[in-house]
């Protein structure tokens, strides 16, 4: 695949889940690199209350390890997001968003009781669930459907 099928596969992706990996796989990559401090990015909340960090309201959302399951993640990501984002909810992304809202807000009342670090797992669940109700009766392989 050249370069320019990879740039038109990336862009043909639906907005919501391009920016998701985009930042999951910029955020990842950084910590992963030590660019970025893990501790900086988890949901701390007396970082937040206290101190105002209040960019860990989000980043714990969008952080997960890097590894080979990283590969499925991003996968999965890119083939049950899109899906739903161009079909189910094509032509209503505020319907999506709020979805992922909804998860991001359940999970973070959670992970306050808890003590979740790191949530991304939730988002990647939310993102399976709402595919897998919008085809309740299509039959799929185990691992790459």
């Amino acid at each position: 695949m050249s370069e320019n099928e990879l740039l038109a596969k990336y862009r043909s992706l639906p907005l919501l889940t391009r920016s998701l990996m985009t930042v999951t796989v910029v955020l990842s990559l950084a910590v992963s690199t030590n660019l970025l401090s893990s501790q900086v990015l988890m949901l701390h909340w007396p970082s937040i209350m206290y101190r105002l960090h209040v960019h860990r309201l989000l980043t714990p959302f969008l952080v997960t390890g890097v590894g080979f399951n990283f590969l499925f993640e991003m996968l999965f990501l890119h083939n049950y997001g899109s899906q739903p984002e161009s079909s189910t909810f094509a032509g209503r992304p505020a319907d999506f968003a709020w979805s992922l809202l909804f998860t991001y807000l359940t999970t973070s009342v959670v992970g306050y009781f808890l003590h979740f670090a790191f949530t991304f797992q939730a988002l990647l669940a939310s993102v399976i669930y709402l595919w897998s109700q919008a085809n309740a009766d299509r039959t799929v392989g185990f691992m790459l459907g």
